[in-house]
């Protein structure tokens, strides 16, 4: 098995983390009233973030742009008429990966 460049550990995380943002959207919008069990989605979704700070390559904007889009689900989660936006950013395609 080949080992993979610190690009494609970039790559893999990033898909891994897209898919835990689709995972912890999803458990936003079926709890919208009740918070139980929310905060270890969040610690959970900050672990992945954490990951990508360790990386130095440069999708620096794939990096921006996946930080905004935790900002949204979980520092505006009591506001909920962001999550149709939001559901719009984590299904479009990543274009430069």
């Amino acid at each position: 098995m080949k080992k993979l460049t610190k690009e494609q550990k970039l790559k893999k995380t990033i898909k891994e983390l897209n898919s835990k943002l689709k995972e912890a959207l999803s458990y936003v919008e079926y709890y919208k009233g009740r918070y139980d069990g929310l905060e270890d989605k969040i610690e959970k979704v900050n672990d992945y973030l954490s990951r990508i700070e360790g990386t130095q390559v440069k999708y620096s904007e794939e990096r921006d742009w996946l930080r905004k889009l935790v900002e949204m689900v979980f520092v505006d989660v009591s506001k909920f008429e962001k999550l149709k936006e939001l559901k719009q950013l984590i299904e479009e395609p990543y274009s430069k990966i």
